[in-house]
């Protein structure tokens, strides 16, 4: 990893200090992150679903989500990210980080000017990366679109490199001593990215179909943001070289092995600031009564006990249509039916949709009351999110938000369940 040491993924300026963190920190950062959402956010029916499109054991799936996010930031290890200036527009800074990869061998990097530098913004550069060392296409393509706008489908690679070469290699000219450092950097972080996980060469990766493309593309995207939020993986002042990175050529076993204990603790640091409620483990439900009883604490009516039967009775659905007069109770039996199909295929979220924000403002309190139930049910604190444009102005959304932020619970039970 010698020549990936100097490169940077992040940088600021604060009362006069400089701060960096590594590419490869950050990397590191938003693998171990992949991981622990796979394990504890994403709900069981998701994990099996990109399992089983795979055509892998679970294990070779995390595995792969994990890969993703150890190079996903791929294209900053490129001329054209790498001689970005900082938003705070910090010269000494610039000058510093330029002035150490000089010192590491890319030589001419400080005076470096590239005319269509923005026409390789690094999450497009890091898909041309990976296609060009052979990673199949769909993995390749969750790499470029992890800043949300993926790339075009038809456009050619070739030409993009040849358009670009600059960008990518620092000269025109790839059989230059320059260009070949930056292939054998990029090179270097995939290698190391692939040996974690034990692939040999990137045929042994897996083929994700589209639907896992976007699962996975989700994931990362919050994943990269979890990673990248300095209250969670603070940066590391550059004056003092806190964040020192291991020559894989000279270490010792010792210096490894705490290098690996130091990124573990950071993460787990991270981790626990961040979790703040669980996932909801939705149970399979049985009887209507009961289960009415228990979330909404009356018994059902007759038209939503033949709903509960019938859901209760169906298998592989995919969607439900409730038609009734007002007054029925469809709301309720729209929650219950969410929380049967949640069960029964291993899901852990609802999305309620209405067409206004009044509708949304009246539907709330009775949202926020069955998320409670099922919180208390199973011990678990659930988050719950008003999400229109006007939610700020909510005073039910924002007593719940206050009262969660400062810990204090207002109204008895209601807001150690409920998590905004």
């Amino acid at each position: 990893m010698e020549n990936c040491l100097a490169l940077w993924a992040k940088k600021k300026e604060k009362d006069g200090i400089f701060y960096w963190l590594s590419l490869k920190r950050h990397l590191e950062d938003t693998r171990e992150v992949m991981g622990l959402l796979w394990e504890h956010w994403l709900s069981e029916g998701q994990r099996a679903y990109i399992t089983k499109s795979m055509k892998v054991e679970e294990d070779e799936a995390k595995s792969l989500a994990m890969f993703i996010g150890a190079i996903h930031d791929i294209g900053k290890a490129t001329p054209a990210f790498q001689i970005q200036r900082g938003f705070q527009n910090s010269e000494d800074l610039d000058l510093l980080l330029m002035e150490k990869l000089e010192r590491e061998g890319f030589s001419g990097i400080k005076d470096l000017e590239l005319t269509d530098r923005g026409k390789t913004p690094h999450a497009y550069a890091g898909e041309v990366i990976c296609r060009l060392a052979g990673i199949n296409r769909g993995i390749a393509s969750i790499i470029g679109a992890h800043h949300g706008v993926p790339m075009k489908e038809n456009y050619s690679l070739t030409s993009f490199v040849e358009a670009y070469t600059a960008n990518f290699y620092q000269e025109e000219k790839e059989d230059s001593p320059i260009c070949k450092k930056w292939k054998a950097t990029q090179e270097e972080l995939l290698s190391w990215a692939l040996e974690s996980f034990g692939y040999k060469n990137v045929e042994e990766l897996p083929r994700c179909p589209k639907p896992t493309q976007l699962l996975l593309s989700g994931l990362l995207i919050m994943a990269d943001w979890i990673a990248s939020n300095e209250e969670y993986f603070p940066l590391f002042s550059l004056q003092n070289e806190v964040d020192h990175e291991l020559d894989d050529a000279t270490v010792n076993q010792e210096d490894r092995k705490k290098e690996e204990t130091q990124i573990s603790e950071r993460v787990e640091s991270a981790w626990l600031k961040w979790t703040q409620n669980q996932t909801w483990e939705a149970k399979q439900l049985f009887e209507a009564k009961q289960s009415y009883q228990n979330s909404f604490h009356f018994m059902p009516r007759d038209f939503q006990e033949k709903v509960f039967i019938e859901i209760a009775g169906a298998e592989d659905i995919g969607l439900v249509i409730l038609e009734a007069p007002m007054g029925c109770g469809k709301t309720e039996a729209a929650l219950m039916t969410a929380e049967q199909l949640a069960g029964k295929q291993q899901c852990a979220g609802v999305f309620f949709g209405l067409p206004t924000q009044a509708s949304s403002n009246g539907i709330f309190p009775r949202v926020e009351s069955w998320v409670d139930s099922l919180g208390q049910k199973n011990q678990e604190k659930l988050s719950l999110r008003l999400s229109h444009g006007k939610a700020a102005l909510n005073e039910e959304f924002q007593t719940l938000s206050r009262n969660c932020s400062e810990g204090i619970d207002l109204d008895g039970e209601k807001t150690k369940y409920v998590y905004v």
